[in-house]
C-alpha cells in the first residue's frame, strides 16, 4: 500500500546517502550541506583521474578562490564553490559533458539550485570563468602528460583570450610560484573548509 510519506519520496525523485552528514540527498528536491561538500569534492579527483598525482576538486576549487582574490576578479566564495555541485553528481571531465544527452540541463539546475541556496551569482560570472580557465592552465602544466596541455571543446574561450590567460598563467607559475600542492584527500577537505570559513567571516 503506497503512503503519503513515500509518494512524497517518489515526487523527490531517487536519492544518494551523503557522508558525513548521512543526510539523503533527493535530486528533484536538493539540499545542501558544506561538509558534504567538502568531503565529496576531497575524495575527486580531477580531469577522471588522468593525472601525474591524485589532484582533487576541492583543492582546485580553493585554487580558483584564491585566483579570484589575487586577481580581483570577482567574489572568492563563487571561486570556491563554483563546481560544489560537482558534490553530488561527481566530475564528469567537460568533453563528455558535450555528448551526453541532457546532462548539461540536468546539471546547470542542480548548480542553480546550489548557487540560489549558497546566495551567489544565478550564473557563472566572468571573473570565474577567467579563474577557472587559469587553474586549468597551471594544474595542466604540472599534472598533464604532456606539460601545460589542455583539451578543447565547443564553447571555449577564443584563440586570443586563450592564449593571453596562458600568458599570465604561465608568469603566475615562474614569477609567483603558484602551483598544484596535490593534497591528499583529507587534506584537501579541511583546506576547503578552512578556506570556506575564513570567506564567511
Amino acid at each position: 500500500m503506497e503512503t503519503a510519506q513515500s509518494t512524497d519520496r517518489q515526487d523527490r525523485g531517487p536519492s544518494i546517502t551523503c557522508f558525513p552528514s548521512g543526510k539523503q540527498f533527493y535530486i528533484n528536491f536538493p539540499t545542501f550541506d558544506i561538509e558534504d561538500i567538502a568531503h565529496a569534492l576531497g575524495m575527486t579527483c580531477r580531469f577522471n583521474g588522468h593525472v601525474r598525482h591524485f589532484y582533487s576538486v576541492a583543492e582546485h576549487s580553493v585554487i580558483v578562490a584564491l585566483l579570484m582574490q589575487e586577481l580581483a576578479l570577482g567574489d572568492p566564495m563563487e571561486g570556491l564553490l563554483h563546481d560544489a555541485h560537482e558534490a553530488y553528481v561527481g566530475d564528469i571531465v567537460a568533453p563528455w559533458k558535450d555528448v551526453i544527452n541532457d546532462w548539461r540541463v540536468f546539471e546547470q539546475r542542480l548548480e542553480e539550485e546550489l548557487r540560489d541556496y549558497f546566495r551567489l551569482p544565478a550564473s557563472k560570472t566572468a571573473g570565474c570563468r577567467q579563474a577557472d580557465r587559469l587553474a586549468l592552465h597551471i594544474e595542466s602544466w604540472f599534472l598533464k602528460v604532456r606539460r601545460g596541455e589542455i583539451g578543447s571543446r565547443p564553447g571555449d574561450s577564443d584563440a586570443d583570450e586563450d592564449r593571453r590567460l596562458r600568458a599570465i598563467a604561465q608568469d603566475l607559475i615562474d614569477k609567483q610560484h603558484w602551483r598544484t600542492l596535490n593534497l591528499l584527500p583529507s587534506e584537501a577537505t579541511a583546506a576547503f573548509l578552512k578556506h570556506y570559513n575564513f570567506l564567511r567571516s
